[in-house]
């Protein structure tokens, strides 16, 4: 048994640009999510001051929870986070963020995207140590301990202004790519079911430009519970 994508938003970023403090849903054609799956929103946002932040999010009204976020340290109003919740039961595709401060004097900046995935037993996750750096291949690992079967997210945001031109680590699927810092966000999401275990790079290039970003990862595992042989439950039914 492993992870299923279900389906992905792609980039969102329709009504979160340049907003103040509030509660705000984000626009989606997604369809409606399947209750008991995974449903993950990869972020990276942007204020000033730097304590302006994202305070919460919701999916189908559950509190989803932060499991990993990381702030540009030669910037720290840009920062990449990973939030998520399991689906409860109802039928609605509806994801809200919510931003604390007083939107001066640049307001929020979020660049979003939101995937959902099935998935079988219990559910647990670990967070790897976040990268950052300013050379022109932002970068994040797994862990020598992942293995195959296992979902790896990752989520980078820039540091700086501009235009950039972004390309996704190869052999994972792109969430979201923003290379235009200037009008949005810029930064990127990937995701990968792992195919093999050990040590997996999830490496962007961004047109050969030296910037300074940051990523973060979180890797998700699935426990199903061992089954029993079928002679020891015949042998408890004749005993």
């Amino acid at each position: 048994m492993s992870f299923t994508r279900v389906q992905g938003s792609g980039k969102v970023q329709t009504g979160l640009e340049g907003v103040g403090a509030g509660t705000f849903s984000v626009t989606n054609s997604l369809a409606d999510f399947t209750p008991g799956n995974l449903v993950t929103v990869e972020l990276v946002h942007f204020a000033i001051p730097n304590t302006d932040l994202v305070t919460g999010v919701t999916i189908n009204g559950v509190s989803a929870i932060q499991r990993t976020v990381v702030a540009e340290p030669s910037s720290t109003v840009n920062q990449a986070q990973l939030w998520d919740a399991i689906v409860p039961s109802g039928s609605a595709h509806t994801v809200s963020v919510t931003v604390s401060g007083a939107a001066s004097p640049d307001g929020h900046y979020m660049t979003v995207a939101i995937t959902e995935w099935s998935f079988a037993g219990t559910l647990s996750r670990r967070a790897m140590t976040p990268t950052s750096a300013n050379n022109s291949a932002p970068s994040i690992s797994t862990d020598s301990g992942a293995v195959a079967g296992e979902l790896a997210i990752s989520v980078f945001v820039i540091g700086d202004s501009g235009v950039r031109t972004l390309t996704a680590p190869s052999g994972w699927t792109t969430e979201f790519s923003e290379g235009d810092s200037n009008s949005h966000e810029g930064g990127g999401s990937a995701s990968k079911i792992l195919s093999a275990g050990g040590v997996q790079a999830a490496t962007w290039g961004t047109g050969g430009v030296s910037l300074p970003w940051a990523n973060v990862m979180v890797i998700y595992k699935e426990t199903v519970a061992a089954q029993v042989a079928n002679s020891q439950f015949m042998a408890a039914a004749s005993g």
